[in-house]
């Protein structure tokens, strides 16, 4: 399992509402074709996906659409292990997949930086 697979589970079995209007798709896809917009991009998102009558949404950074915002948004990183809780899973793989989940969390705050610099120094040479 990756976490694109337990994301796609989470929302299969819960269904959040993840619906922004067409033209900040368009926003957000502008965005991504830029230079670096994983780590400098800020992407237009829904603040509240439980609440399907809340249809506000704000930019938010890579990190706060994966680790969330305080007091807001929860994230999509902290929804996969409150999903593989529910599972039934073997100890030892449900610890991988949690150490697993902290590495792309740390990958996203920007924590874990040597990937990003190798990725940056091998585009500038």
């Amino acid at each position: 399992m990756t976490f694109v697979a337990l994301l796609n589970r989470f929302i299969t079995e819960r269904r959040p509402d993840f619906y922004i209007p067409l033209s900040k798709v368009d926003a957000n896809m502008q965005t991504a074709k830029r230079r670096d917009a994983a780590r400098q991009g800020s992407f237009y998102f829904r603040n509240r996906t439980s609440d399907s009558s809340d249809t506000s949404y704000e930019l938010k950074s890579t990190n706060e659409i994966l680790n969330g915002v305080e007091g807001g948004f929860a994230g999509l990183i902290p929804l996969a292990p409150e999903y593989l809780d529910s599972l039934a899973l073997p100890q030892e793989d449900a610890q991988r997949l949690h150490r697993y989940l902290r590495f792309l969390s740390l990958r996203a705050s920007g924590m874990c930086t040597p990937w990003w610099q190798c990725c940056r120094w091998h585009k500038q040479s």
